[in-house]
């Protein structure tokens, strides 16, 4: 599992850092309330066909009439990738109502709470100037590209992002306190975000598999804990293939294996080259490389800046503690799950939704080298500080010994 949070710059946390982690997803809440009034309907059932939220609604309103296997669906293999969202939706028909609007407010509350838990994740390796950079530029980001546009939608990523969230935040918990039960837990919170959005399976196998890697170099924390993270998230990904058999006779991971919806590269070496550079270009911001009718995203610019400032910070100054449970998650995340969007994946869809849920977790990123740049700035003036005053001992006919000078400093 990845290393301890511990970093030599966290700094006790303040009432105003404290005060704004937990605004966010209250502030979220009120702006969605605002934005959904009054309440209505935007996604008939005997409209326009094709979109995802058509199918989710559909589905959704199955479960609610006919059960948690919809056996009148048949197979789920050919709908969109977020087999449990549509669980999510159909719960929230059942509270609140057969109406989509309702659906936004909550999951725009729910984008809100991801910053606050991979706040908690992180913060206890961050400075405080490293936490609040975080919880500012997270919420940004998901304000700009959720609240206003994706969490108005019934998209699966609304509700991965606050799985995800929360999967690093008890594995965070599960490795500072060695806890076996917490591993459990983290990694079914880690199946059940894989549910929400199959396209990130290669970052949790990555997660599960580094985990075990990791506890085998460093004999800490023990085996068994990788072992209770590998079960509980093979516990809940068990979850697909349980629908499957109750709802078709058939047991299996088509949802996850099928390739239907792959985007086709074109042929020959130079039109390759410019079709995955303009793929590239847009996934640090500049959309209109792919699609000329998007805006550029100076806000993904600044984090990508951030997280490669992060990546050569740690070459560069030669880090030697391990990155923390959130960092070790964000660094598996980035290639791992943006390395198939780019090659397969409709990149451009909804307005780049595949990238946008990519932003706070790797703004996770920022926090850290925001500390580490404190800690040495702060390095670079102690010794200074300390020279000062051994020099004013000096003067004053101190009778220290010289030894517990250079200690002190």
């Amino acid at each position: 599992m990845p290393g301890t949070n511990a970093a030599g710059g966290a700094a006790p946390v303040g009432r105003g850092e404290t005060a704004l982690a937990l605004a966010i997803p209250a502030v979220f809440f009120a702006i969605a309330v605002i934005k959904a009034w009054p309440f209505v309907d935007d996604v008939p059932l005997d409209g326009p066909q094709g979109d995802d939220w058509y199918f989710y609604k559909t589905v959704a309103t199955g479960i609610v009439r006919d059960g948690l296997s919809v056996p009148t669906l048949g197979t789920y293999t050919l709908l969109p990738h977020g087999f449990l969202y549509n669980y999510f939706v159909a719960g929230v028909f059942s509270v609140f109502g057969v109406n989509a609007a309702f659906v936004y407010v909550i999951q725009a509350a729910l984008v809100g709470a991801s910053v606050s838990l991979l706040w908690l994740a992180a913060r206890g390796g961050w400075s405080r100037a490293g936490g609040v950079a975080f919880l500012l530029l997270a919420s940004f980001t998901l304000y700009v590209d959720f609240v206003q546009r994706l969490s108005f939608r019934l998209l699966s990523e609304n509700l991965f992002l606050f799985l995800a969230a929360a999967f690093v935040l008890a594995l965070a918990k599960a490795d500072e306190h060695r806890s076996h039960a917490g591993a459990l837990g983290a990694g079914a919170l880690l199946g059940l975000a894989v549910l929400s959005r199959t396209s990130v399976l290669g970052w949790a196998l990555g997660v599960v598999l580094g985990g075990a890697a990791v506890t085998l170099v460093r004999r800490r924390p023990p085996f068994t804990m990788a072992a209770a993270l590998a079960a509980g998230f093979v516990l809940a990904m068990c979850l697909l293939p349980l629908r499957e058999y109750a709802a078709v006779g058939r047991a299996n991971f088509d949802l996850i294996t099928h390739t239907q919806d792959w985007v086709p590269a074109p042929s020959g070496l130079a039109a390759r080259a410019e079709y995955y550079g303009s793929r590239v270009l847009f996934t640090l911001g500049a959309t209109e490389f792919v699609n000329p009718d998007y805006r550029p995203r100076p806000h993904w610019m600044l984090i990508w800046a951030g997280a490669a400032g992060y990546l050569a910070a740690r070459v560069w100054w030669r880090w030697e503690r391990w990155p923390g449970a959130a960092e070790a998650c964000v660094l598996l995340f980035i290639p791992l799950y943006l390395g198939p969007v780019l090659l397969v994946s409709g990149i451009d869809s909804y307005g780049g939704r595949m990238v946008a849920v990519a932003m706070p977790l790797a703004a996770v990123l920022i926090g850290a080298l925001i500390t580490e740049v404190g800690e040495r700035g702060l390095a670079i003036r102690m010794p200074s500080r300390a020279r000062s005053g051994t020099r004013g001992t000096e003067r004053t006919g101190s009778t220290t010994p010289a030894s517990t000078n250079r200690a002190r400093r």
